[in-house]
């Protein structure tokens, strides 16, 4: 009786646990893909757009922009360190740091990764 009783039991929480799990892990590989894609359209707009934000976001001496291994944040956190990012380069920098604290720095951290 007490088997019949825990079968039950096991049951019934599997059929009512199982749906919220399978949600749980779609939505949790999702949101893994998109931080993947984000950081995938990061480094091809840091080859892509290199010309203007190398003209716009730093200093003529400071790091550049254009590196395929290298995120966009990457190359902005570079600059930030060695006090090389034009007025536009700091105003894009601090609105990635509202979005996620010290975003640049991370960056350099986990090597435009």
């Amino acid at each position: 009786m007490k088997n019949l009783l825990l079968f039950t039991i096991a049951f019934v929480l599997f059929v009512v646990v199982l749906p919220f799990a399978l949600i749980f892990t779609a939505l949790d590989t999702a949101f893994d893909l998109l931080g993947d894609l984000a950081k995938s359209i990061d480094m091809a707009g840091n080859v892509l757009l290199r010309k203007p934000m190398n003209m716009w976001l730093k200093k003529e001496d400071g790091y550049q922009f254009g590196n395929p291994k290298e995120t966009i944040s990457y190359v902005l956190g570079m600059n930030e360190l060695y006090h090389k990012l034009t007025g536009a380069g700091r105003s894009l920098c601090w609105i990635l740091n509202l979005i996620d604290k010290n975003h640049c720095q991370k960056a350099i951290i986990n090597n435009g990764n």
